[in-house]
């Protein structure tokens, strides 16, 4: 079964990229070149989202991680270009890739909970106090979790901090770059 699902994915990857790449091509080319003046504002958030879009894509198919939960520790293969990176490469991009998903993930987490209180007090025609007074607090938490999120994610924010806290040293090493003159 395990051959079935990677030969799936050896044909799904590729078109996933070319499809993903080519409508967000697609896409950046009409917000740059055909919005409106009206939408000038719009242009910048939309290009933003657009191009995260697209380096989401590119990590992902370039690491296609397997996580294999049934081995102690849980062991992580990639079976994208990422493959023949080393290891450090392979780790960073799973670490950007995981900070990703989540920041894609907060709104949802934050918004669901609210519509749904919403939806049900239409629907029963009854009062929810939560809804009625966190309905514009809760969707704007994503504003305070995500910085925590990109400062976990981010090895040398996450690195820093610790130094600050005093939980880390600061290393003193200085870097050496070596040549070799033929």
């Amino acid at each position: 079964m395990p051959d079935a699902y990677r030969d799936f994915l050896t044909i799904f990857y590729p078109l996933f990229f070319t499809l993903t790449i080519l409508t967000q091509a697609i896409l950046l080319y009409l917000i740059f070149y055909h919005s409106p003046r009206s939408l000038k504002t719009m242009k910048v958030f939309l290009g933003n989202t657009c191009f995260f879009q697209v380096l989401l894509v590119v990590v992902t198919c370039a690491s296609q991680f397997r996580m294999i939960s049934t081995s102690v520790p849980i062991e992580l293969r990639s079976y994208g270009p990422c493959r023949y990176f080393e290891a450090w490469v392979g780790y960073s991009l799973y670490q950007m890739l995981q900070g990703l998903t989540i920041q894609a993930f907060l709104p949802l987490v934050f918004y669901l909970p609210v519509f749904i209180l919403y939806f049900i007090c239409i629907l029963t025609h009854s009062e929810i106090l939560f809804q009625q007074y966190f309905m514009t607090v809760v969707p704007a938490l994503p504003a305070l979790v995500d910085p925590f999120v990109t400062l976990y994610f981010v090895t040398p924010y996450r690195r820093r901090l610790k130094i600050w806290m005093r939980i880390e040293k600061e290393s003193k090493v200085m870097p050496v770059i070596t040549s070799q003159i033929n």
